[in-house]
């Protein structure tokens, strides 16, 4: 991790321990993405599913989702449809992980309210980076 990541990941975790929802149906995935998030004091929230991170969603608020695009039940668009019409959740950057790179319809993404791409493999720095980008408070995200 570069030192200006690392300054904005301790920075972020010194104001308040963050909840982050991952949802993604690959099990393996959902531990590698802990893995690279653990160290920086976030608490976690997982659903293999978009119906399950709903029904998850009923009780929980977490500061971001992390969502895969293609899985089974409800993919990443639609759940990000669902999460932008509760009125308490609409506000929740919304990550979308995907295979296709940045080459899916942006408009299509853009209506749904999703708030950044990243691209799989998951690069670690491009992670955190995105992460910190929107949990922490603006003044301090300015480097």
């Amino acid at each position: 991790m570069s030192a200006g990541n690392r300054a904005i990941m301790n920075a972020l975790m010194s104001i308040s321990p963050k909840t982050v929802l991952i949802v993604e149906d690959m099990f393996t995935m959902r531990i590698f993405i802990k893995a690279l998030l653990r160290p920086k004091g976030f608490n976690f929230l997982e659903a293999e599913d978009g119906l399950l991170a709903l029904k998850l969603l009923q009780t929980a608020r977490p500061d971001l989702i992390l969502s895969d695009l293609e899985m089974p039940h409800l993919n990443g668009l639609e759940l990000c449809k669902r999460v932008r019409a509760i009125p308490h959740l609409s506000k929740v950057p919304f990550l979308l992980l995907t295979g296709r790179g940045r080459n899916m319809d942006r408009g299509e993404a853009e209506a749904a309210g999703i708030s950044d791409f990243l691209s799989k493999p998951i690069n670690a720095e491009e992670l955190e980076a995105t992460v910190a980008k929107f949990l922490l408070p603006a003044g301090d995200a300015k480097g």
